[in-house]
């Protein structure tokens, strides 16, 4: 199976939110992704991923009810997230935590 850049990097994303995150939602990631400002929203692209990979090995990875809302919580280690992201994604991260 081939992967674009933007599909290996999700799954990236995926699995990094899965490992160092331990609350349920699955858009932690997202927030920091380079691809972030990118026309697909994180729900279609993620159901993207997922459904070709699905698709390739036979796995369920259908996703149902997810919560929309994916801005960052405060249990993340946004530096392990941060590190792979674009600039226009950290300016929007240094913007969000301005105020803090």
């Amino acid at each position: 199976m081939e992967l674009t850049e933007k599909e290996a990097h999700c799954i990236a994303r995926l699995l990094q939110n899965g490992l160092f995150c331990d609350n349920e939602s699955i858009y932690n990631g997202c927030y920091y992704c380079k691809f972030r400002f990118e026309d697909k929203n994180p729900t279609e692209q993620i159901k993207s991923v997922l459904k070709k990979i699905e698709d390739e090995t036979g796995v369920d990875l259908k996703i149902e009810n997810v919560d929309e809302e994916y801005l960052p919580h405060s249990n993340i280690p946004y530096k392990k997230f941060l590190a792979a992201a674009n600039e226009k994604t950290k300016d929007s991260f240094r913007k969000f935590f301005a105020d803090v």
